[in-house]
């Protein structure tokens, strides 16, 4: 059962009364004047992130051991209206063009802190002679490790003067050292999570939180420095944090903001992933009982029962996780569709449910959504009354659906990401390349949703059924039908008594897997312009509220 203390941070965190201490700051027409002063667009970002951390003031309350609670309210563009009109007439502008639902390499920096990333800068900094671009990128992650240090400084500093001489140490190392406790790692883990937010990355998942914080929770068990009790409790705080800014977030709900946190699986070696620290998160977002983090629980064929169990206790609680990633279906995917196996093994999922790779990825997977329904609609307005087959008209259907996915990918580019030289200290191999994240990583795919996929094919078995076996509705029927929005009720309720896909009836779900492969075996030859795939999703996200319509 959670303590007094972490009751009491739910209710505050559940309640949002964590929105008394935010403040609207005036940070003085900050995209005029970078513009007015000609700042490139990393530089900006960099220094963005320094004024609103220095613009942050440290909140540490009494019952607080994992601290951090975000004052600035608002984050301020860094392009001038002007400029973001020039980019929106000639580019792909993305969710706000933000660098935005990918997952962090968060073990490399617990493990290495701001220190050693900042000495491998300057030395790649004083040998980037020649390469404009590197030396700029260089110089602005200079800027935000020195703008994340004098952070954590400062509510090292806070907490000191709160008499929280534990905390003040635990900043004080891991501004500069990286972690070397399970109690370091959650606060230098929140630590991560506020800034990467802050700066505008919303939807940046926690990933693989089992994997990366077990070895500071093993070695804190077996020498004695936590028992279980006192780890559970930094555990519980760590998920508890991640709702005290909620309201400030990109989300449909409270809670619900894309803070996605995947548990066991198979490990990049092959091994399994499933240690102590899995149960006591599920124990965790048990009692908790709020969406963030959003539990999502990899399983394969070799699962044990006990863990099915325990992510059935969460089921009930109506909170609409776990999500169940199935290894034995999705690393072999992956693998088919160009991962690498190791990164393939260890992949996360996105905001939503779209898998992919943590530290290594820049796929960027709702990119847009085909709607198979509308495109239905019209073939049946403009194909149907010539097609004598079903295969005639299915093969009609196809053509528009090729034609469609063409148009999405082409009107997809150029993307427009702006730089995030914070996030790119997250990821695997930007330094090395002394580019930034928004260029690109080793995967660069896009995802388009295969939205309405059920309804399509409600539609496509009852014109298969109804006009082409049974012949109880004429192609001109019902071509009629919906140019009158059936005001024939007879040929509408002919139409929807038909079986329909989730009735357990083989012949639907034969179509909806055919029109899967469609789906798939369109988007198998294009290329972002990237270099990237098209993967095809199953999902409809938040595209409901558009093609609902």
């Amino acid at each position: 059962m959670l303590s007094q203390r972490l009751l009491l941070i739910r209710e505050k965190a559940a309640s949002r009364s964590y929105k008394e201490y935010r403040v609207d700051h005036d940070f003085n027409n900050m995209a005029e004047a970078f513009s007015a002063g000609g700042v490139p667009l990393l530089m900006r970002s960099a220094r963005r992130l320094a004024a609103l951390l220095e613009a942050e003031k440290a909140v540490i309350l009494p019952e607080d051991r994992i601290a951090l609670i975000r004052t600035v309210k608002k984050i301020p563009s860094i392009m001038t209206q002007a400029e973001w009109d020039k980019v929106n007439a000639s580019n792909w502008v993305f969710d706000g063009g933000e660098v935005v639902n990918i997952s962090s390499d968060y073990e490399a920096m617990l493990r290495d802190g701001f220190a050693k990333r900042r000495q491998l800068i300057a030395e790649k900094l004083a040998g980037s002679t020649g390469d404009g671009e590197a030396a700029l990128f260089f110089e602005a992650l200079l800027v935000c490790i020195d703008a994340c240090s004098n952070f954590a400084r400062k509510y090292a500093a806070a907490a000191r003067n709160a008499g929280k001489g534990d905390m003040a140490r635990v900043f004080e190392n891991i501004s500069e050292k990286g972690a070397s406790s399970f109690y370091e790692a959650c606060q230098f883990f929140r630590l991560l999570n506020f800034l990467l937010w802050i700066n505008g990355n919303h939807h940046i998942t926690v990933g693989r939180f089992d994997q990366y914080m077990y070895p500071y929770y093993k070695r804190d068990i077996e020498s004695g420095v936590l028992n279980k009790e006192e780890a559970y409790e930094l555990l519980a705080e760590t998920f508890l944090s991640l709702n005290k800014d909620n309201e400030l977030y990109h989300g449909v709900q409270q809670g619900d903001n894309g803070q996605s946190l995947v548990l066991g699986g198979i490990r990049p070696d092959g091994r399994d992933g499933v240690n102590e620290l899995t149960g006591l998160c599920l124990k965790a977002s048990l009692e908790i009982n709020l969406i963030d983090p959003k539990i999502n629980l990899r399983v394969s064929k070799d699962t044990p029962l006990s863990l099915y169990v325990s992510g059935t206790e969460l089921t009930k609680q109506g909170m609409g996780f776990p999500q169940y990633n199935n290894d034995d279906v999705v690393i072999p995917g992956l693998v088919s569709l160009g991962y690498d196996l190791n990164d393939a093994r260890d992949y996360v999922t996105a905001a939503c449910w779209e898998f992919i790779i943590p530290g290594k990825g820049m796929d960027i997977p709702n990119i847009d959504a085909m709607d198979f329904p509308k495109i239905l609609s019209e073939t049946v307005k403009a194909e149907l009354t010539s097609c004598t087959a079903f295969e005639d008209f299915m093969a009609c259907y196809r053509e528009r659906i090729e034609t469609e996915a063409k148009r999405i990918v082409s009107a997809a580019k150029p993307v427009f990401l702006l730089p995030s030289p914070l996030q790119s200290l997250l990821m695997d191999g930007c330094v090395e390349r002394g580019r930034d994240i928004s260029t690109g990583g080793k995967y660069n795919n896009y995802g388009m949703h295969g939205a309405g996929i059920a309804t399509a094919v409600d539609g496509l078995y009852a014109i298969r059924r109804r006009v082409y076996e049974e012949k109880s509705v004429s192609a001109e029927g019902l071509t009629q039908a919906l140019a009158n929005n059936f005001a024939d009720e007879g040929i509408r309720r002919l139409m929807l008594s038909a079986p329909r896909m989730g009735d357990n009836d083989d012949d639907v779900d034969g179509l909806a897997a055919a029109l899967l492969n469609i789906f798939a075996d369109t988007l198998a030859p294009l290329r972002n312009e990237r270099g990237g795939i098209i993967r095809p999703g199953t999902g409809t996200a938040m595209y409901y509220l558009w093609l609902g319509s």
